[in-house]
């Protein structure tokens, strides 16, 4: 589960990050007077720690998934994205990752390679991303996203933005679509295994539907550190009769044992 805090997590101070995610308590801190506008970028970080456990090759190490090697079965729409936020369709940097690059250097001294890693570059194109489509809908959300566009910086007569614009913005933003069109299917299959169905329409319709979504979350809640997020499947016991009443039936019997 994913959890926020409002000004209570770490000592602050003048240098102090706005908000920051924590992947080993899973938990995004917003700071009370300034943290407002850095939901999205934060939420992102949280999804890249999500997709860690299932994106990257076995044994990886890495918290996040877009510092992970990626893995053989990961969505062509994953591989597609990470690539597009530092190499153009011909095979050039990006401007994105040019500019990242450059804030790097002008912001060494706090830096340390931030702003042009992939997992950064990841949650600044995702934070445009959900701004382009809060305009798209003619709406606006300042505590989700505020400030997506605000990263510029001149440099010898030049300047940079370490944000996607033009093209690249549109393309990053095409990528973001897949991904997401892809991890909601992904799950609806999840969801459908465990009910044994097969067709979607007949899985939407089913009584069993909703208690099917229940099971998967409950599941990877608590096996969270441990899920197998591709074996997760209802018990045998459950497959006979009503699936609804073996199932509340189970949950009593666990309840009076406990």
């Amino acid at each position: 589960t994913l959890s926020i805090a409002f000004g209570s997590r770490g000592k602050g101070g003048a240098a102090a990050a706005t908000a920051h995610y924590e992947p080993l308590r899973r938990v995004i801190n917003l700071t009370r007077m300034k943290g407002a506008g850095c939901l999205a970028h934060e939420w992102a970080h949280a999804l890249d720690h999500s997709l860690a456990g299932t994106l990257s090759k076995p044994g990886s190490s890495e918290l996040l998934a877009s510092e992970c090697r990626i893995s053989p079965d990961a969505p062509e729409s994953w591989k597609k994205l990470l690539a597009a936020l530092k190499r153009k369709e011909d095979g050039t940097f990006t401007d994105f990752y040019v500019a990242s690059d450059k804030f790097d250097q002008i912001h060494r001294k706090s830096g340390h390679g931030y702003w042009s890693s992939t997992c950064e570059m990841f949650a600044r194109a995702f934070d445009c991303y959900i701004a382009d489509k809060l305009r798209e809908k003619g709406l606006r959300s300042d505590y989700l996203t505020a400030h997506s566009d605000c990263f510029v910086e001149e440099m010898s007569g030049t300047t940079y933005h370490a944000y996607p614009v033009g093209n690249e913005r549109e393309r990053l933003n095409q990528l973001f679509d897949a991904l997401i069109a892809d991890l909601l299917r992904a799950s609806e299959e999840l969801c459908m295994d465990i009910a044994r169905m097969e067709d979607q329409q007949e899985f939407e319709q089913s009584p069993n539907a909703k208690i099917a979504v229940q099971y998967a979350v409950a599941y990877q809640y608590e096996h969270r550190e441990e899920a197998d997020h591709h074996g997760v499947g209802i018990p045998d016991e459950f497959c006979e009769g009503s699936f609804c009443s073996r199932l509340y039936e189970e949950i009593a019997k666990r309840k009076k044992k406990i």
